[in-house]
């Protein structure tokens, strides 16, 4: 019996990155929704930063590098009318507009803690509201599921074919 599954449907705003304006005194930057390549950077970042002995993390290296790393990531210094910098085809970002993470670092502490935050929220990373532990119960409890069912089908396994003693 073959199970139907459900179609996965993202509407035009779905596939839209969210954009705010972000004024610092006179400059005007864009925060933009983190796009896949910039996730993928980002969590490979905190992957590094991981200390691991035996299979655990025992401790974190260059933790504080991943917030102005990530800001640098998705923040756009807007064009000179104030607009979000596009490339030519007007859809995607000009990655010449992000700003460079040493830019990032000589940024008042606290400002940059607020970036990354709010980089954090629209872009769903991280996500420790209600709706993003509940996604994250969900995906334990059926790999979990998955995991018994497993070890369920390997205990039926006949034990001529389990049996190591000689």
């Amino acid at each position: 019996m073959t199970q139907q599954l459900e179609s996965i449907v993202f509407d035009d705003a779905d596939l839209t990155p969210h954009k705010e304006k972000v004024v610092m005194g006179r400059e005007i930057y864009w925060l933009h929704e983190a796009l896949e390549e910039d996730v993928v950077k980002y969590n490979n970042a905190r992957a590094k930063a991981a200390r691991m002995v035996d299979g655990k993390v025992v401790g974190v290296d260059g933790a504080a590098d991943i917030e102005p790393f990530l800001v640098s990531l998705c923040l756009y210094k807007a064009t000179t009318e104030g607009s979000f910098p596009y490339l030519p085809n007007g859809t995607d970002p000009d990655p010449k507009a992000k700003v460079p993470v040493t830019w990032v670092r000589k940024q008042v502490g606290r400002v940059v803690s607020r970036l990354f935050n709010r980089i954090k929220a629209i872009s769903e990373l991280d996500d420790e509201s209600e709706e993003g532990l509940m996604r994250q119960l969900k995906d334990i409890q059926d790999r979990l599921t998955a995991l018994r069912r497993n070890k369920e089908s390997v205990g039926n396994v006949p034990e001529s074919l389990t049996d190591t003693s000689d």
